[in-house]
């Protein structure tokens, strides 16, 4: 994906800056979506705007008026970065996002009112479609696409109550469905606003920018460059811990870390190459924690490292995907590098549709990598797992169906196999956790679902004495929050105890685990308001038994801290994530070492 960044004008073009202090996105400065809000606004902005960070986007939060109110009475209103009559200009953002609260067929006319009788919303989503940005409008808010008369023509899923209109408009209409993956008719993706697809959602808005590129990739490949990246202090106040900032001017993400034989390996993503789209990048650390090397490796795409693992000669490999080398929309990536930087070799795995990693393990003679794949012809999406060797030669690959979607997060290995955590898609809708056992030939011997309410995840496992501990989070009964949530499980797969522990209108998700020398489970993350300018690092702690030991908040007031992976040393503990220096400014890495004796 070339870059696709414009001026924005927003009223005082010349100053670039709105009236309540929001700097407008400038040519080039990385990937910007309008995120438009209802009055009230419900659970899936925090989710969705949460997902959107972590692939790298600057979230910009628009409404009617100057703060907009939560659905659920326990949550907390949103304060707009701008109001709608604000947006003079919308090429300068590279996405446009949707959203309203929940809604029953017969209440469809109440709401997003506020959008729906606001004339300059109506004309931002009518400019937005002109500009050819990439938009996602959820089916709540349909009636907005209808008002601003961009439906003509297009393929798209509709409320249920509105689809008689939406064939009035011309457009050809299906209800839309809590099992139904967004649906993609070139820029413009629609589908369900409920939690089902959350991450599908801003994946499609993804390829959707790949398809409105403002030149060809003329050339497909990557190259590997070393970034202009510097390093800062940061104060979280915490006593026994230390942490830096590593980045350039646009976003830089962390998404994971591993153990070396010294020192440790950071996988992540870049936006301050010399493109703005998206590149991998890998920072080597010393044993102190300080950045010793940092390689990217990018190309006219989008490519991301997801996760990293240690290779027996004190190098690293790590999983993502690519859209500027293999032969889908997305393609499944493994890169294997010395402990010096210099790239080793380059595989990606996949065919023609959609297929990305996001887990990876050393195992016995090379590397387990999982993701997701698209079952070709089925519209759906499988849970992949694969075997390379240290060479790059595939093994073995083994696909799993589960519902219309599933995927495998992370990947960890004994001397029996490997276990998978991710989730599966219901035939109601929702989604499970979900745990599978592979043996060493690729062969699955046993699968387990985790769900307590109708969207539940696992993200993390981690191997200890007594089986398989993993970490996750679920949405909240009446999907206004989002808990933290942890699993154990025996050596063989069977479920031993499992807790959700939930803030009433918050969002805390479990991104990463490491098992504690106690039989416990630690588990970093993001805890927030319902603004996620608001977000902290969260570190959760339960003991074997799944009770709740402490819950620490790692972060500053205003800036974003966000922790996605943490591994334990011989004296402490790293993890990594990202960090505003200033609020409103555009990520870096962060890199946070706590001593043991600051482990909570």
């Amino acid at each position: 994906m070339v870059p696709l960044y414009r001026m924005l004008v927003i009223c005082l073009a010349l100053l670039m800056v709105s009236p309540s202090g929001f700097a407008a996105p400038v040519s080039g400065d990385g990937l910007h979506v309008l995120f438009v809000v209802a009055d009230p606004y419900a659970a899936n902005v925090g989710v969705w705007s949460t997902q959107l960070e972590r692939l790298g986007y600057e979230v910009v939060f628009c409404g009617v008026q100057d703060v907009v109110t939560a659905y659920d009475p326990a949550g907390q209103s949103l304060p707009a970065d701008l109001r709608v009559d604000e947006v003079c200009d919308v090429s300068g953002f590279d996405a446009l996002f949707v959203a309203s609260q929940p809604v029953d067929p017969g209440s469809i006319g109440y709401v997003a009112r506020d959008l729906r009788s606001s004339p300059a919303a109506i004309d931002v989503v009518r400019r937005a479609d002109e500009e050819g940005l990439a938009m996602y409008v959820g089916a709540s808010a349909f009636g907005l696409l209808l008002d601003a008369g961009v439906v003509s023509g297009r393929t798209v899923l509709s409320h249920s109550a509105l689809v008689d209109a939406c064939r009035e408009a011309g457009g050809f209409c299906s209800p839309s469905r809590s099992i139904d993956l967004p649906l993609r008719d070139a820029h413009l993706v629609t589908g369900t606003s409920w939690f089902a697809f959350p991450v599908e959602t801003v994946e499609a808005v993804g390829r959707a920018l790949d398809d409105v590129q403002t030149a060809p990739q003329t050339q497909r490949n990557l190259t590997d460059y070393v970034p202009e990246f510097s390093l800062s202090s940061v104060d979280l106040g915490l006593a026994g811990a230390c942490a830096t900032a590593l980045g350039g001017e646009r976003a830089d993400l962390a998404a994971s870390i591993c153990p070396l034989a010294v020192g440790a390996a950071v996988a992540g993503t870049t936006l301050s190459g010399p493109t703005g789209s998206p590149d991998a990048v890998v920072v080597r650390l010393d044993e102190t924690g300080e950045p010793t090397w940092v390689r990217a490796l990018g190309g006219p795409g989008r490519d991301y490292a997801q996760a990293v693992c240690a290779a027996p000669d004190g190098g690293c490999a790590f999983a993502g995907y690519t859209t500027s080398v293999g032969q889908g929309a997305e393609d499944g990536l493994v890169v294997s590098l010395s402990g010096g930087g210099s790239v080793r070799w380059v595989k990606t795995l996949g065919g023609a549709g959609t297929d990305m990693l996001f887990g990876i393990c050393a195992a016995d003679g090379g590397v387990v990598v999982c993701g997701t794949s698209e079952i070709p012809g089925a519209g759906a999406l499988a849970l992949w797992v694969a075997k390379l060797d240290w060479e790059g030669n595939e093994i073995w690959a083994t696909r799993i169906e589960g519902g219309r979607s599933a995927r495998g997060l992370s990947v960890s290995a004994d001397a029996e196999g490997v276990a998978v955590v991710g989730w599966q898609t219901l035939a109601v809708g929702g989604s499970d956790g979900l745990l599978v056992r592979f043996d060493q030939d690729g062969a699955a011997i046993s699968s387990t679902p985790v769900g307590w309410t109708t969207n539940n995840v696992l993200e993390d496992v981690v191997k200890n004495a007594d089986g398989w501990l993993a970490v996750g989070h679920s949405a909240s009964p009446n999907r206004e929050a989002e808990a933290t949530t942890f699993v154990a499980f025996d050596n063989d797969g069977t479920k031993r105890w499992a807790r959700r522990f939930e803030r009433s209108g918050r969002y805390d998700f479990g991104l990463g685990a490491v098992a504690l020398d106690n039989g416990g489970i630690l588990s970093c993350g993001s805890g927030s308001g319902l603004h996620p300018g608001t977000a902290d690092a969260l570190l959760v702690v339960c003991d074997g038994q799944g009770k709740l030991t402490s819950r620490m908040h790692v972060g500053r007031p205003e800036p974003t801290e966000r922790v996605e992976s943490v591994c334990a040393f011989e004296d402490g503990l790293i993890m990594v994530g990202q960090t505003e220096l200033e609020p409103g400014q555009a990520p870096d890495m962060l890199i946070v070492r706590f001593d043991s004796a600051a482990i909570p």
